[in-house]
C-alpha cells in the first residue's frame, strides 16, 4: 500500500523524541516487511526488524505503531535502544508525553546492571518498579539488590527503598533505604566483625536519605575493651555546581571531625575544609585548567601557601610558616624557542636540632640557558645566603655543558667523549674555575657483548666560599662489561680513583627471566679487603595463578637489612587464594580470599588485627607493592 510522506516523517520525529538524547534527528527508518498506515485506528505501523538510525544511534524492534490521536508511540517486540555507547533492552516501548516507559527493560548504569518489571525514562531521572541491581553478568545473576522502587538520577546516584540482598533466591540482608553514588568507589554497607588490640569489634553502617536531598551513613560501632562509637558521613550536596560533605567520629569524646565544600565555577574549582583529629586544620584550593593554587593551615603546626601556573609562563611559588622559622620558594620561568630564562628565589629554614644540615637560600637567582647542537650554555646571577655557616654573598656563573657525542671506530667500535666547564665569581672576592671532561672508549667483540672504558678528570682553580658549588679535583678510570651467555644477563664494572690511590667497589650484577618468571641477583665487592660488601636480588613470578614478587638488599658493612619486600599471592582452590605482602618498614598484611565470580569474601589480617571484608566485583589480584602507594 502507499506510504503517506507526512505521516512517515512524523513517525520519524516521534521515535527520535522517544529517546532522551538532545538535538537528534533521525536519518534513516528501515524494516523488513511493511509500513500500513490506517486512517480509521488514526495509526502508522511499522513491521519487521524495524531500525531506526539517528545522530547518536539506533532503535531496535520488531514492530513500531505511531496512534496520533494520542499522541503515543509504542515499539514491541526485542527492543533495544542504542545511544552513546550504552544500550537498553526491553520487551515493549511506549513514548508519550516526553517520558519514555519500558516494560522488562535491562539497562546499565554505572558499575550496576537493572533490571525491572517496569521502567520510566526521564532527561533527569530513571523510575524502576520491582526491579534489581548487580554487579553480576550472568543471564541468572549470582546475587542481586532487590526493591519495590530504584530511582537512578543519571551522572549522580542511584537510590534504592527497601533494598534487600538476595543470594540466590535467599534474603540475607536489609537496608530501608541504600544510595549509591555513581562514578565513586562503592561497598554494600554489611556489618564487619573482627578482632583489634582490644578485643573484639563490630562496626555497622545505616544509610539514610533525607527529604532535602541530603543523604549519608550512620556509622554505630562497638569495641571490646574501648567501648561505643558513633560516626557519621553526611553528603549534602552533589551536583553540577558543587559538592559538601561532613564527617565526624566520637568514641570517649571526638576523635575525627572534617567539613569539605567544593565550588563548579565555569573555568575553575574551588574548595574550602576544615578538619580536627586532636588539632585544628583547614585548607582551600583553587584549580583551573593550567593553574592551581592552595593554602594549608594546622593548628601550632605550620601554615603553607602554595601557587602553580603551567603554561609559557612558568611560575610556581611555595611559602611555609613555621613555629620557628619562614621558608619560601618562588620560580618564574618563560622558554624562548631553545633560550630558558627564569627568576627564582628561595629560603629555606635549618632545624635548631640537627646544626650539621645545610641549607640554601637564593636571595633571588636571575638565569639564562641556550641548547643547541648537542651541548647548552648559560648563566646566573644571583645573592645567596647558606647555613649554618651564615656565609652571604653574590655569584656571577657561567656554563657550558658538552653532552656525549661518539664517532665510529670501524664496525664494532666507538670513541667519544663530553665534558663541563663552570666558571664563577663572588663579591667576597672569591673566583672559581671548574673543568671536567671524559673519554670513552666502546668495543663490541659480538652482537651481545659490550667492553667500555673510560677515563674522567675534573680540575678546580680557585675556590667558593659556599659548600653548595665546591668543587674537588678527581680523576678517575672506569670499566664496566655487559652481556648475555647461556640464557642469561651479565654486567661487571669497578674504577680506580687516580688521586686517591683506591679502587672501587667491583660491582657485579646476573639476572635471567621468561615468560612467567625474572630474577635477578647483584653483589658488591671490597677491592682490596676482598670482602664482600652488600647484596641483593629481585624476583618476579607469575604462572598458573601463582603470583609473587620479592626484594631484598643487605648491607654487610652494617648487618642490616637495607631493604626486604615481599608480596605474592598463591592459588589453593578454584576460587580461593593466599596472599602476602610484607614491607619492611610498613609492616605486613594477609588475606584468604574467597571469589565468588562477582563478589569477594576475605579474611584479613595485620599486625593486631584480624577482621572479615566483602566487597562486590572482581578485584585486582595483588599486584607487590601497589598496598603502599600513597603511604
Amino acid at each position: 500500500m502507499g506510504r503517506p510522506r507526512g505521516y512517515l516523517l512524523l513517525l520519524l520525529c516521534c521515535i527520535c523524541l522517544a529517546q532522551p538524547v538532545d538535538g537528534a534527528l533521525p536519518q534513516a527508518l528501515t524494516f523488513a516487511e511493511s509500513i500500513e498506515y490506517d486512517p480509521a485506528r488514526g495509526a502508522v505501523t511499522a513491521r519487521g526488524q524495524v531500525v531506526l538510525s539517528y545522530a547518536d544511534g539506533e532503535i531496535h524492534a520488531d514492530e513500531a505503531v505511531y496512534l496520533w490521536d494520542e499522541d503515543l508511540f509504542l515499539f514491541s517486540g526485542n527492543v533495544v535502544i542504542i545511544g552513546d555507547g550504552e544500550e537498553i533492552t526491553a520487551a515493549k516501548a511506549q513514548y508519550q508525553g516526553g517520558q519514555l516507559t519500558l516494560a522488562k527493560a535491562a539497562m546499565v548504569q554505572g558499575e550496576f546492571i537493572l533490571r525491572a518489571d517496569q521502567v520510566t525514562i526521564s532527561p533527569e531521572l530513571i523510575l524502576a518498579a520491582d526491579g534489581s541491581l548487580t554487579t553480576c553478568d550472568l543471564p541468572t545473576p549470582h546475587y542481586g539488590l532487590f526493591a519495590g522502587e530504584v530511582r537512578i538520577h543519571p551522572g549522580d546516584k542511584i537510590i534504592i527503598k527497601g533494598a534487600a540482598y538476595r543470594e540466590g533466591t535467599v534474603t540475607l540482608y536489609y537496608w530501608p533505604v541504600l544510595v549509591i553514588p555513581l562514578g565513586e568507589e562503592f561497598n554494600l554497607p554489611f556489618p564487619q566483625l573482627g578482632r583489634g588490640p582490644e578485643g573484639l569489634f563490630l562496626k555497622t553502617a545505616f544509610p539514610y536519605l533525607l527529604p532535602s536531598g541530603g543523604w549519608g551513613t550512620l556509622h554505630l560501632d562497638y569495641f571490646q575493651g574501648e567501648g561505643p562509637g558513633l560516626g557519621l558521613a553526611h553528603i549534602y550536596q552533589r551536583d553540577g555546581k558543587g559538592r559538601g560533605e561532613a564527617r565526624f567520629y566520637w568514641q570517649d569524646g571526638l576523635e575525627e571531625f572534617s567539613l569539605e565544600h567544593r565550588f563548579y565555577l565555569p573555568d575553575m574549582n574551588l574548595g574550602v575544609g576544615l578538619a580536627w583529629d586532636g588539632a585544628w586544620q583547614s585548607h582551600a584550593w583553587l584549580e583551573g585548567e593550567n593553574d592551581f593554587g592552595a593554602v594549608a593551615f594546622r593548628q601550632d603546626e605550620f601554615l603553607e601557601v602554595f601557587f602553580n601556573r603551567d603554561g609559557p609562563l612558568y611560575l610556581l611559588g611555595q611559602a611555609l610558616w613555621l613555629p620557628d622559622s619562614f621558608q619560601y620558594q618562588a620560580r618564574a620561568e618563560r622558554i624562548l624557542g631553545d633560550h630558558r630564562i627564569y627568576l627564582a628565589g628561595e629560603r629555606m629554614a635549618n632545624p635548631g636540632e640537627d646544626e650539621t644540615w645545610e641549607v640554601l637560600s637564593r636571595e633571588p637567582e636571575l638565569g639564562w640557558s641556550w641548547s643547541f647542537l648537542g651541548g647548552e650554555i648559560g648563566a646566573a646571577l644571583g645573592r645567596y645566603l647558606e647555613m649554618p655557616s651564615g656565609r652571604r654573598a653574590f655569584r656571577l656563573m657561567g656554563e657550558g655543558l658538552l653532552w656525549d657525542r661518539s664517532l665510529p671506530i670501524g664496525d664494532r667500535s666507538r670513541i667519544g667523549g663530553g665534558g663541563r666547564i663552570r666558571a664563577s665569581s663572588y663579591s667576597t672576592g672569591d673566583g672559581a674555575v671548574v673543568g671536567e671532561g671524559r673519554l670513552f672508549i666502546e668495543h663490541a667483540p659480538s652482537s651481545s657483548w659490550l667492553l667500555r672504558g673510560q677515563y674522567s678528570r675534573q680540575d678546580v682553580w680557585g675556590r667558593s666560599p659556599f659548600g653548595f658549588d665546591a668543587e674537588s679535583p678527581a680523576e678517575e678510570l672506569a670499566a664496566r662489561m655487559e652481556g648475555e651467555a647461556l640464557g642469561l644477563s651479565f654486567s661487571l664494572e669497578t674504577g680506580y680513583d687516580l688521586r686517591g690511590r683506591a679502587f672501587r667497589p667491583l660491582q657485579g650484577a646476573v639476572s635471567a627471566g621468561g615468560d612467567s618468571w625474572y630474577l635477578t641477583a647483584w653483589g658488591e665487592w671490597g677491592i682490596p679487603s676482598g670482602t664482600l660488601q652488600g647484596a641483593g636480588g629481585l624476583l618476579a613470578v607469575e604462572s598458573r595463578g601463582i603470583l609473587f614478587q620479592g626484594g631484598a638488599s643487605y648491607d654487610f658493612a652494617t648487618s642490616s637489612w637495607q631493604e626486604l619486600n615481599l608480596a605474592g599471592s598463591l592459588p589453593l582452590g578454584p576460587s580461593l587464594t593466599a596472599s602476602l605482602v610484607l614491607h619492611r618498614d610498613l609492616g605486613w598484611e594477609a588475606a584468604l580470599k574467597w571469589r565468588l565470580h562477582c563478589r569477594t569474601i576475605a579474611l584479613r589480617c595485620e599486625p593486631g588485627a584480624i577482621w572479615i571484608d566483602y566487597s562486590l566485583g572482581e578485584p585486582q589480584d595483588l599486584h607487590p607493592w601497589a598496598m603502599w602507594e600513597g603511604e
